[in-house]
């Protein structure tokens, strides 16, 4: 796994990351934000390599594992709820969340945004590797209560999979659900960073065309996640619409 050196010769790493959505793990923060320290394009590779959410948590949990921060401080004074991490919608929180555990951190920021820790895979999968506590009832908190930061209302990505039904459920209707991002020719300023971004090579930009092959694609959506322009949305099949309204 290529690490930046910065983040492995260091005395230690302090971690700063934003409280927000994301399309494919849900809620970025503590242990996520450490994928930063992967380098160059490998990034993309990664997604390349593990387009399902699950595969991705496990990549996610082992950056976590060879780079983690003494110290991580969550920014949610003002976070990002719906189709973060770029996309979304500003969402004043009024809460800077600080420890030394990041997985603990993490089944906080869940809490707060009215999700159980362990629906979220990448909490998940930190916390069965031993990497810290996700567990609400074995985490100390210290300050205000957490409990009067809960937001009831906080919109999730449109991308949520359907963990929340029962699995029966799922597993017969996950085959029918149907994402895929689409580029606003409007909008678009032919920046080409979505293009530079995708790992399969499958988005075309040109003056009078943008374009995304849907038989290559493997709707990772890091199009949708570096577009500053917001230029990429999420389209959603019929029966995807019915499901999440």
């Amino acid at each position: 796994m290529p690490l930046s050196r910065h983040v492995l010769e260091a005395d230690l790493v302090i971690s700063i990351p934003k409280l927000k959505t994301h399309s494919i793990t849900v809620i970025t923060a503590a242990v996520k934000n450490m994928f930063g320290s992967v380098v160059g394009l490998y990034k993309a590779e990664c997604h390349s390599r593990a387009p399902k959410e699950e595969d991705f948590a496990k990549i996610m949990t082992k950056v976590f594992s060879l780079a983690r921060p003494r110290l991580t401080v969550v920014d949610g004074i003002v976070g990002m709820e719906g189709d973060g991490p770029s996309a979304g919608r500003a969402r004043k929180l009024n809460l800077i969340m600080a420890g030394t555990d990041a997985v603990a951190i993490d089944a906080c920021v869940s809490k707060v945004t009215g999700i159980k820790p362990f629906d979220v895979l990448v909490t998940k999968h930190a916390h069965e590797a031993g990497l810290g506590e996700a567990d609400l009832a074995r985490i100390e908190t210290a300050g205000d209560n957490i409990e009067d930061f809960i937001v009831k209302d906080f919109k999730l990505p449109q991308t949520t999979p359907l963990r929340f039904m029962p699995k029966g459920v799922m597993n017969s209707v996950a085959s029918l659900i149907r994402f895929r991002p689409h580029i606003d020719m409007l909008k678009c300023k032919r920046c080409n960073l979505c293009k530079v971004a995708c790992p399969v090579e499958c988005i075309t930009i040109e003056k009078f065309k943008c374009a995304i092959d849907y038989d290559k694609c493997i709707r990772c959506l890091c199009c949708h996640e570096v577009c500053p322009y917001r230029a990429i949305s999420i389209k959603r099949n019929v029966l995807t619409r019915m499901i999440w309204g």
